[in-house]
């Protein structure tokens, strides 16, 4: 019997080390930073963040929602408030409206910023003293993000709008700040 044990116990720090390498892989690409945030008493979320490409390649970074409102949000077992900048899975619900997905193209080492502004998510998530992160998406092939948009567009059965996105996008995650 234990001729197996040690092939198993490889195997198993083979599959748990290829993890901790795909969980690092967005940390290694983009970096997101939350650089500053305005007071919660104004009434409304406001984040100004930075977007870096940190690999040798280009990508491309879905920001249709990176100005506010945010895609969504939820709140972590640790408390942690997450922000989104798309949506995190398939969604059945066909919709009437729905922005355009804006792309921007990063070379490497290039860097975007702006400030993402959310008043839904003070009035419902966010509180004084609480953590909050920023996820952002991104991948690499723009056109053919844009040719399966087009192909979801024209689908008769419908579907939403986003979902080519969630199947294209990588996510990127931000440092943790404490709201004031």
């Amino acid at each position: 019997m234990m001729r197996y044990n040690i092939p198993l116990i490889f195997l198993v720090s083979i599959f748990a080390s290829s993890l901790v390498a795909l969980a690092g892989e967005s940390r290694d690409i983009l970096r997101v930073t939350i650089t500053q945030t305005v007071p919660l008493a104004k009434g409304s979320l406001h984040l100004h963040w930075s977007i870096k490409n940190q690999s040798p390649k280009s990508v491309v970074v879905y920001t249709t929602f990176l100005r506010g409102p945010s895609a969504g949000h939820r709140r972590l077992a640790s408390g942690e408030v997450e922000v989104f900048t798309s949506l995190m899975a398939h969604s059945d619900v066909d919709v009437n409206n729905y922005p355009k997905a804006d792309l921007v193209d990063l070379r490497p080492g290039e860097q975007i910023e702006g400030d993402l502004v959310d008043s839904v998510l003070v009035d419902r998530w966010a509180m004084p003293n609480e953590r909050l992160s920023l996820d952002a998406a991104y991948g690499y092939d723009k056109d053919a993000l844009q040719r399966a948009l087009a192909g979801q567009a024209s689908n008769p059965r419908g579907g939403h709008p986003a979902n080519p996105i969630v199947e294209w996008q990588k996510i990127a995650k931000s440092n943790r700040i404490l709201l004031h």
